[in-house]
């Protein structure tokens, strides 16, 4: 391991390793000083989770990991061993986990996909390009396991010191059989599955840092990531790389200062496990892996300006491709980590499950109370069924012994439980009222519960999800917007085009697509003026089901990109709350004479809030809508505002044109 230290003794003037052989693995001084300075930040990362806080009870982050996940996971903190006492309940409530997933179940009713503010070069909004960015970012969502993800990354920050959200974009092969004339040949193909932008949960365990009163991920000047895979899944990756045949099962491999040679352990635990250290320096762009301690990077002269940090923001700068959140705050953002809610729960989670215990060991010497016999007589046995005969003298008294009052501890629990809810949430403040009407208003108020109720630790995770569209976002950039050698024409470069099917727009069902084409740089106005019309052609006319976005990539990528959320995005809506709102403001609009006298306007409110309100008219509201709007006859008091229809569509489709030029332009 590239932390680990050599316990020397010297014999005879000389330091000599003990239980240590020199390694054939000597590379060159570079790595060797390179080696030194990451096992330095390793030992770091290594102690700040081991060690005991203030913060935490004087408990260390994975002690206080452990404990928390215990609870979560319903494990009991005691057992009764011995014969007498093996009777005795021994199990814990589960409030914890109810807790914790009733929490994460409001947390991530809606799955959070971020919205993008586009800039271009003249500091201007540009709409147009912040929706394809917003769409491209709707894709990589749904186009993979981010849901799941996103589920089980709450649950962990609710549950651990701090919870982590990776970001990656890989480009992963397989080998397949192809039949060529009759025979199977080998073949090397993308792996769909494994490839492409990736969001993935890291455990608190797996990330080293080298500050813990820094608050900010992106602050800390290096980190590094220890993960334990199978030697055959790092030959997948590392395979071909000159120092690859260094590394054997079971042995680590670990620099010493004192004489600058690399000596060879032997460690039982990485006999089937190999130790995977990825360290990243943001000051250094540096981003270097290790294997057993091996220098696995890509240059062995010159190791640090060879390994930059692959993860590149907009304007090409390194960022840690990790994002960190947690429950609460601990201090005014000095310490890193968090208190979770199930710590913030742990004082009253043990006093409810001690006082449980001993009510359910009461209630059970009620039901078969413990006996005193005096005389001479002895029962050999406390086990007895109908019909049994005991032999006793007739000199023998039996007297039931006192058993206390299980009730007493009842009230108790009843009490530890009500303190836990006002820790995390009672039954109102998730959303559930058994006694009041499910009418628009208490909804509305128990909408209000739940966003006061979930604001602290909704604004974690909204921030969280922001950092996270924001590492998203590099990667679209410098993946997905570039062009790929076509694997039919060997010489011809060819963009990614992305569907997005079941998209509502004005009341309508499409589908839009992205394409992006490298031909739009050289086109001059003229010719971007007949690709418009190519594209309204190709979907169908304004009538049309598809809306394509035909954009120029070098424009796309020339734009700034901002990410932002909205706070009541963690909130699920309801239906039946909301088709009551917008009939509702159906009714107050049509009777507006400034609306009523617009037949425009008469339209959209007609298909957003009366078509668009009810489920079975979603969607379809076009349907519904006359194709030919009727005139309206002028009234005394306001003016006309209609216009021919011809007219009209025409400048529909000036207005259309000109929404495109911004996506296609050079």
């Amino acid at each position: 391991m590239v932390g680990t230290t050599i316990a020397f003794e010297k014999k005879n003037g000389i330091l000599v390793p003990v239980n240590a052989a020199v390694s054939s693995y000597q590379p060159p001084q570079g790595v060797g000083e390179l080696t030194r300075n990451v096992k330095t930040d390793y030992q770091t990362g290594l102690d700040i989770l081991s060690k005991p806080f203030l913060e935490f009870d004087e408990k260390s982050v994975i002690d206080e990991m452990n404990v928390n996940q215990r609870a979560f996971l319903l494990h009991s903190d005691i057992e009764f061993t011995r014969d007498d006492e093996k009777w005795r309940w021994d199990r814990v409530r589960p409030v914890v986990r109810n807790k914790v997933l009733s929490m994460a179940a409001h947390l991530t009713a809606q799955i959070l996909v971020p919205n993008v503010f586009a800039q271009n070069p003249d500091d201007m909004e540009d709409k147009q390009m912040g929706e394809i960015m917003r769409l491209l970012l709707e894709w990589n969502v749904r186009n993979s396991d981010y849901d799941i993800t996103f589920l089980y990354g709450v649950i962990a920050g609710l549950v651990n010191p701090a919870a982590y959200f990776g970001v990656d974009y890989i480009e992963a092969t397989q080998t397949i059989k192809e039949k060529v004339k009759g025979k199977y040949q080998l073949k090397e193909v993308v792996d769909e599955f494994m490839s492409g932008l990736k969001v993935t949960n890291v455990p608190l365990d797996e990330v080293f840092i080298t500050n813990p009163y820094e608050y900010h991920l992106q602050k800390q000047r290096a980190i590094g990531r220890r993960k334990f895979p199978e030697y055959s899944e790092l030959k997948k990756i590392y395979g071909n790389h000159p120092n690859w045949k260094y590394v054997q099962p079971g042995i680590k491999t670990v620099f010493n200062e004192e004489d600058n040679t690399f000596y060879d352990q032997r460690d039982e635990n990485l006999n089937t496990l190999a130790e995977h250290f990825v360290y990243y320096n943001r000051e250094e762009d540096l981003e270097v892996p290790f294997v057993n301690g091996i220098y696995m990077g890509e240059d062995t002269e010159n190791p640090v300006e060879g390994n930059p940090i692959r993860h590149r923001d907009q304007n090409n700068k390194p960022l840690y491709n990790l994002v960190k959140f947690g429950a609460e705050p601990i201090d005014e953002k000095k310490f890193y980590f968090f208190k979770s809610i199930a710590s913030k729960l742990m004082n009253d989670y043990d006093l409810a499950n001690r006082t449980w215990r001993i009510a359910v060991d009461t209630a059970t010497l009620r039901m078969k109370p413990p006996v005193g016999v005096a005389g001479e007589s002895k029962l050999t046995t406390d086990i007895y069924y109908p019909g049994s005969i005991a032999n006793v003298s007739k000199d023998t008294q039996f007297t039931q012994l006192p058993v206390g009052d299980e009730n007493a501890g009842y009230n108790l629990i009843t009490l530890a439980d009500n303190q836990m809810s006002e820790s995390s949430q009672d039954p109102f403040r998730q959303g559930l009222s058994k006694d009041l009407p499910n009418t628009a208003f208490q909804q509305a108020q128990l909408t209000q519960n739940a966003r006061i109720q979930l604001g602290l630790i909704g604004k974690m995770i909204l921030g969280a999800v922001k950092e996270l569209g924001s590492l998203m976002l590099d990667d679209i950039m410098h993946h997905q917007t570039v062009a790929e050698v076509n694997e039919l024409a060997a010489d011809k470069l060819q963009f990614k085009n992305f569907l997005f099917p079941n998209q509502i727009e004005e009341g309508r069902q499409i589908t839009k697509e992205i394409r992006f084409d490298g031909s739009l740089m050289r086109m001059k106005e003229d010719e971007l003026e007949k690709v418009e019309a190519e594209l309204l052609e190709e979907e169908g006319g304004l009538e049309g089901s598809r809306r394509i976005y035909k954009v120029n990539p070098r424009m796309f990528r020339r734009m700034k990109y901002m990410i932002y959320i909205d706070a009541d995005a963690l909130l699920p809506t309801n239906e039946a709350f909301e088709q009551a709102m917008k009939l509702d403001a159906y009714a107050k609009a049509i009777t507006n004479p400034l609306i009523a006298s617009d037949m425009d306007a008469m339209t959209n409110v007609t298909r957003d809030l009366l078509l668009g309100a009810m489920k079975v008219t979603r969607g379809k509201e076009e349907k519904y809508l006359p194709r030919q709007k009727p005139q309206m006859l002028p009234q005394m008091s306001q003016p006309t505002n209609s216009i021919s229809a011809q007219a009209r569509e025409s400048q529909e489709k000036s207005s259309l044109s000109e929404l495109k030029k911004v996506a296609i332009g050079s």
